[in-house]
């Protein structure tokens, strides 16, 4: 049985053109309540089910062809097995809380074209979802969008 509470927003305020922020957030209370095939299960935290989790994202327009952004995500802490054995949740095989900074500068180029740099989890947060997650990465890319 799952019980708990789900909200999502978007604002953009008036005041600053071009700023856009929006983000969502998970509150839920994963039980299981009855398992007659494995009974260690019972009263247990459903696995890979966070009692919280959420998302921010703030993306400003420069210019028309100019974005930077900045994304947060969070996970609280999880469970692999379902009698809730795993202790450990910060090695390989586990399941720990994750938490990540992201950046992004994005350019249009004309023509359908889009340049973008970024860093992926700025705070390099070690994290495990059975296996590590990435640290670090900054990466660059170029995207076509067709001839619109």
């Amino acid at each position: 049985r799952t019980r708990g509470l789900e909200t999502a927003f978007r604002w953009a305020p008036a005041a600053i053109d071009g700023l856009s922020i929006e983000g969502n957030a998970a509150y839920a209370n994963a039980r299981t309540i009855e398992n007659p095939a494995f009974t260690p299960s019972v009263g247990k935290v459903w696995p890979r089910v966070p009692r919280l989790r959420a998302n921010l994202q703030a993306a400003y327009a420069v210019t028309d062809r100019f974005t930077a952004s900045m994304g947060a995500r969070f996970s609280g802490r999880m469970y692999n097995s379902l009698d809730n054995s795993d202790i450990n949740p910060d090695v390989y095989g586990g399941v720990s809380r994750a938490k990540s900074l992201d950046l992004r500068l994005a350019y249009d180029l004309g023509r359908g074209l889009d340049a973008a740099v970024g860093v992926d989890n700025l705070t390099n947060e070690p994290s495990y979802q059975a296996h590590p997650l990435q640290g670090r990465t900054v990466f660059a890319e170029v995207r076509w969008k067709g001839l619109e």
